[in-house]
């Protein structure tokens, strides 16, 4: 069940504690309900710190999230940044260890020694790029897609909670907004790549020339 603190930073007080029994996981979700309602009712706020609180939310939900979903992969060998990188490699099928950065939530070095581990664990195949032999190419297992399937039960069960106050049509709308906006920052993100690509060309090009 969802521990969500009451008072104090998220990350910090966010934690369940078992030693309080059923009855304390059981009536910690209704009083979440209560404090999520009552912000709800909280006035609009100015259309110019729109984008700011919608950040805000996105960052608390972020770490509400990633704490309950690591307490519940933990027994099962696994955390958020090794599911992400399960779920991405499932439905696209081979990636550069580089690809898998932003899934992870990780930096280079700490993607690199996750794509280790899952390697150890035969959760994945690694091989060299043959067009680019600084890239990594990693690729479910057989292992690793069926070590994905049963996580997924784990992690649809812990993320319910995330919206157990809102209707079902309203999931909907909110899965509509979001993709919205995931599409929206992907092209943004592909416009701001490929001036990073022209203006590299650009300066290999001057250099040439020198």
């Amino acid at each position: 069940m969802w521990g969500l603190p009451l008072r104090g930073d998220v990350y910090d007080d966010f934690t369940m504690n078992e030693s309080n029994g059923e009855a304390k996981a059981q009536a910690t979700p209704a009083a979440s309900v209560a404090v999520v309602a009552a912000k709800s009712a909280a006035p609009l706020v100015p259309r110019a710190h729109v984008a700011r609180e919608i950040a805000k939310h996105f960052s608390f939900l972020r770490r509400l999230a990633t704490v309950e979903l690591n307490r519940v992969l933990a027994p099962l060998g696994a955390n958020v940044a090794m599911y992400n990188v399960l779920l991405r490699l499932s439905t696209e099928g081979q990636l550069s260890q580089q690809e898998l950065t932003v899934d992870a939530g990780l930096d280079a070095a700490g993607v690199s020694r996750l794509v280790a581990k899952m390697g150890e664990m035969k959760l994945i195949s690694i091989k060299v790029d043959q067009t680019d032999r600084r890239r990594r190419l990693v690729r479910l297992t057989p292992k690793g897609v069926s070590f994905e399937e049963a996580l997924e039960p784990v992690v649809d069960a812990a993320m319910r909670h995330a919206v157990m106050g809102l209707e079902e049509h309203e999931e909907y709308e909110l899965l509509r907004i979001l993709d919205k906006m995931v599409q929206s920052m992907m092209a943004v993100l592909s416009i701001v790549e490929k001036g990073r690509r022209r203006a590299r060309v650009r300066k290999s090009a001057a250099a040439r020339r020198r």
